[in-house]
């Protein structure tokens, strides 16, 4: 199923037409520092293919040359058949989400055979599958176990067997070095040890091959409104080796340690899925969740620190910027945004939007809105975005888009809290009225009102209401993290000061406010009555302070 499976799903046929309008030796797998080179636009560079020490083949052979040269072998363990390398290639999206969705599977978007000759990077796509149009799917690999039941609808191919040793706290010392030893072997015999010989600390690997390390280190992200760095917080890092890998999640600090050993220099990969139920997509490589490649680096572990000029930058401050949200409704009991919530990032605008895409695509009042896709997403970003935007429906629908094209972290701060503000509401007030907020903004757009219409137009108290508590909780958020004051929103015909008053006055509370977001609370005049209704002695400054700005 091709880039334009929303599109038919929502039977929208005019917006399918809008979218058209070093040098080698004899197996020397060296590589020079002089071969690695970043590319600017985020894609994974691949170099030639790698012998896979961890085959059942070449790890027998290794495992066969160790025992002649020790005599024995002192212990009980042999090799078997641990893991089969494999790689799915969905049909379409549905087939994908079924990758995506199976918690068994860590998929890498390249082959991990390979060499990676960029230092940094995004995303790969395969050359031989139409990389030239953004959004075609790639091919997927990874490891599973022997008896994985494999999804029977999917292409895939079990490229290797393999014997991966893997080292964990319960692996006795004898058996690890033992493996350690055939491991080393296998890369010797595969003629590849010299690619991994070299620590970035200048220690040489190869003569410390039996000292195993569990990677560990801290990533942060730069903070240019407060001038300072913070950890990335609860984001999964992988590790691997070839087929080997791993991976965890940092904590609150960024700090992180993998739960299995490397002996060897691993390639270091952020990937941006939260350990709090959100993750984060990026518009350019929507196939899988967006991940940050950073090279090879120590067995020991990497830290980095990620400034503005880092294509991972806009990730990783929408990440902490969405844990500050989570952290906020814990602390509050306001509900958490929807399960598994898709966050997809945006260039080229610093606009955002909840329309909540994929938990409503087929109400019956999405599809009958006219071109509501190309008007909807028109309106909260540009003209420009929309055909990438479509490309990517295909393979994945969010809940939420940032624009994130700005250099201030204090914008995409304020920015991720209202639309996650908004997507607190929509788990609170449903489908319905979801669906009418969506389409009022389409409808708003397409007719020459711009995205907020105004107060005369049908429906418009659904996106009164709406906008009010998104710009009120953008701006109280920031606030929070940043000081000073937040006027955004201020200036629309929905006033969101009226709530966003309320709350630094004293009079109500976030949460009080938020419990009112119920279906029928679909205009100015029905949140104050419930406001009034709920918080009896609290009427008076409640109907005041509507009244001051007109409702």
């Amino acid at each position: 199923m091709k880039k334009y499976l929303f599109l038919s799903l929502l039977g929208l046929m005019e917006i399918a037409v809008i979218a058209c309008s070093e040098e080698e030796s004899n197996n020397d797998y060296s590589i020079k520092a002089s071969s690695y080179y970043n590319n600017s636009n985020g894609l994974l560079v691949l170099g030639q293919k790698l012998p896979n020490p961890y085959s059942l083949t070449n790890m027998q052979a290794a495992y066969n040359d160790v025992i002649a040269e020790l005599g024995s072998n002192p212990t009980n363990e042999y090799v078997h058949l641990t893991d089969l390398y494999v790689r799915f290639l969905p049909a379409d999206s549905a087939e994908l989400s079924i990758l995506r969705d199976d918690d068994g599977l860590e998929l890498f978007d390249y082959p991990l055979d390979y060499e990676i000759l960029s230092t940094e990077g995004r995303f790969y796509q395969d050359p031989k599958l139409s990389s030239s149009n953004n959004g075609d799917i790639t091919w997927l690999y990874t490891t599973v176990p022997p008896n994985y039941n494999f999804h029977q609808s999917i292409q895939y191919e079990i490229l290797d067997s393999c014997f991966i040793p893997q080292e964990d706290i319960n692996t006795s010392t004898n058996v690890a070095e033992f493996f350690a030893k055939v491991e080393q072997q296998s890369f010797e015999n595969a003629g590849i040890l010299n690619m991994f010989d070299t620590d970035n600390d200048g220690t040489t690997q190869y003569k410390g091959w039996l000292s195993g390390y569990y990677p560990k280190g801290t990533f942060r992200v730069e903070d240019n409104d407060l001038s300072n760095y913070a950890g990335i917080k609860r984001v999964k890092i992988r590790c691997n080796v070839i087929v080997k890998w791993a991976s965890t999640y940092t904590n609150d600090n960024g700090y992180y340690e993998m739960g299995k050993k490397f002996r060897i220099c691993p390639i270091y990969a952020i990937k941006f899925e939260n350990n709090l139920d959100f993750k984060i997509w990026d518009k350019d490589c929507p196939i899988l969740t967006a991940s940050y490649y950073m090279g090879s680096h120590s067995k020991k572990g990497h830290s980095r620190d990620i400034g503005t000029n880092s294509t991972a930058w806009n990730l990783a401050t929408i990440n902490n910027a969405a844990y500050d949200y989570y952290i906020m409704c814990d602390a509050t009991q306001i509900h958490r945004p929807p399960s598994n919530l898709r966050i997809m990032l945006l260039g080229g605008t610093t606009s955002g939007s909840a329309a909540m895409v994929r938990r409503i695509y087929n109400h019956p009042i999405i599809i009958n809105t006219a071109n509501f896709l190309v008007n909807f997403y028109t309106s909260v970003s540009s003209p420009q975005l929309v055909n990438s935007l479509i490309a990517a429906f295909g393979w994945v629908l969010p809940d939420i888009t940032i624009g994130a094209n700005s250099t201030h972290s204090k914008n995409i701060y304020n920015r991720v809290n209202h639309e996650l503000a908004h997507s607190c509401h929509y788990g609170l007030a449903g489908d319905n009225y979801w669906a009418e907020y969506a389409s009022f903004i389409a409808n708003s757009y397409a007719n020459g009102y711009g995205t907020y219409g105004n107060m005369s137009l049908s429906n418009s108290g659904y996106c009164g209401v709406g906008e009010m508590w998104g710009y009120t909780m953008g701006n109280l958020q920031e606030i929070q993290k940043y000081g000073g004051s937040s006027t955004n929103g201020h200036g629309y015909w929905f006033k969101p000061q009226i709530l966003q008053e309320l709350v630094t006055e004293g009079v109500l509370t976030p949460k009080q406010i938020y419990d009112c977001l119920i279906p029928d609370v679909i205009s100015h005049a029905l949140l104050k009555q419930k406001l009034r209704q709920e918080y009896p002695s609290n009427d008076r400054q409640i109907r005041l302070k509507f009244e001051e700005y007109g409702f």
